[in-house]
């Protein structure tokens, strides 16, 4: 017994009907991928290997204040971004010369009254940085 859609199509038509639907999803989503807001900033999702800093965002996730705990070894210039999903700077809470050695800053979402969310870290020593996801719990 035939299905009832098989009755209603031809099967090649409706083989043909499927391809180009599939087709089209691809294509959409290749242009999901190539065209994002313009207010889109993807410089800050690159990640760099940093093998002079060490990072650890504790509590992950928070409710009202994260410490990021990091390690230099060798001395430098420190700074701390914070930014948010489409790669806007939030805040920059510290920015200063440091020695080598372990140091750590401590940074709340409340004083900026953000909406709970996914938060990104981006830890820099000079022109390199390290790139830790923040989630915020209102």
């Amino acid at each position: 017994m035939n299905s009832g859609i098989q009755n209603i199509f031809p099967k090649h038509i409706f083989l043909a009907f499927i391809g180009l639907f599939m087709a089209s999803l691809v294509e959409a989503q290749e242009h999901e991928l190539s065209h994002k807001p313009a207010n889109y900033n993807q410089d800050y999702f690159l990640n760099e290997p940093l093998p002079n800093l060490e990072v650890l965002c504790l509590p992950n996730p928070t409710y009202d204040t994260t410490t990021f705990e990091y390690e230099l070894k060798e001395a430098g210039e420190v700074s701390l971004k914070i930014y948010n999903d489409m790669g806007h700077k939030i805040d920059e809470p510290f920015k200063e010369f440091r020695e080598a050695g372990t140091y750590t800053i401590q940074w709340s979402p409340l004083n900026l009254k953000l909406k709970g969310g996914v938060y990104y870290a981006r830890v820099g020593l000079g022109d390199k940085y390290r790139l830790l996801k923040v989630r915020y719990i209102e």
